[in-house]
Parts: C-alpha cells; sequence; structure tokens
C-alpha cells in the first residue's frame, strides 16, 4: 500500500512541477515554426514594460485568411499585410510587409486555402488603448518573399 502511496504522490509531484514549468518558461520564437495561436497568446502584455518578444526573429505558420476572396485580398495588398490562420481555434496574425510588397504578394497569389505558409519575420508590438485601459499585442513584420515558405518546398 506505501509503495502505491509513493508512486502516486510521486506522479502528482511531476505533473505540478511540469504544469509549473509550462507556465514560468518563455518559448522560443526563433527555433521553431509556432502556429498562430501560441505566438498570439505568447506575444502579449503591458503597455508599461517592454516584453522579450518584441523586435525579435519569429517562425509562425498558419494558412492564408481571406485567399480566394479577391476584394479583400486587394485591399490588403494596397495595405501591405494579410493574415495568417490558426485553422485549429480561429485566431489571426495579422503580418505586416515591410519590404517589397510585389514579390511579397506575387509569392502569396497562387495559394490556396490548404496550403500551410511558413514565415520567419519580426514581432512587432502593437498597443491597444480604451480609455484607462493599455494593452500590447502583435504584427508580425515580413521583409521580402525569401522569408514565405509555402508547404515547406
Amino acid at each position: 500500500m506505501s509503495k502505491l502511496f509513493k508512486s502516486i504522490a510521486f506522479g502528482l509531484l511531476v505533473l505540478i512541477m511540469i504544469g509549473c514549468s509550462k507556465e514560468n518558461n518563455s518559448i522560443s520564437l526563433d527555433q521553431n515554426y509556432l502556429q498562430v495561436a501560441d505566438v498570439v497568446e505568447y506575444c502579449q502584455g503591458s503597455c508599461n514594460e517592454t516584453a522579450d518578444w518584441e523586435q525579435s526573429k519569429t517562425l509562425v505558420k498558419g494558412y492564408l485568411r481571406d485567399v480566394g476572396n479577391d476584394s479583400v485580398w486587394q485591399d490588403n495588398q494596397e495595405k501591405r499585410r494579410f493574415y495568417l490562420l490558426d485553422i485549429r481555434n480561429g485566431f489571426s496574425l495579422e503580418v505586416r510587409v515591410d519590404g517589397d510588397e510585389d514579390l511579397i504578394f506575387s509569392r502569396l497569389a497562387g495559394t490556396v486555402k490548404s496550403d500551410l505558409i511558413f514565415i520567419s519575420g519580426i514581432a512587432n508590438a502593437v498597443i491597444a488603448q480604451e480609455g484607462s485601459d493599455c494593452t500590447k499585442g502583435v504584427v508580425l513584420l515580413v521583409k521580402n518573399d525569401k522569408d514565405i515558405i509555402i508547404n515547406l518546398e
């Protein structure tokens, strides 16, 4: 009986340690391609502090939102932006073009909804303020078409 109790206690201790370490560890934005939701949830914070993710290289993967909708796509191109979608939960990440927009948008032009897009960019903080409440979110800056991979070509 005491052996069973020790095994259960050890298992619970391991689970608690894993749970605590997940909350306290930062993720490496530049090591592996992360899902859109992971980047959006990690890259947020208070307006009063500079976070570790700001201006850091970030690897993200997702699906192009609004692909096939020509009027929205044209509007996005005029505003030098597009959105990556996490199809698991509906999270979106705004990607801003900070380079040759013609090359970048022509790179994306032939994609379809099922194409998984991999992007290497820079996490840039954006401020959302409503009255006295201020929060910080993220957009991704992409410099050139070589920072975009479609279906790991």
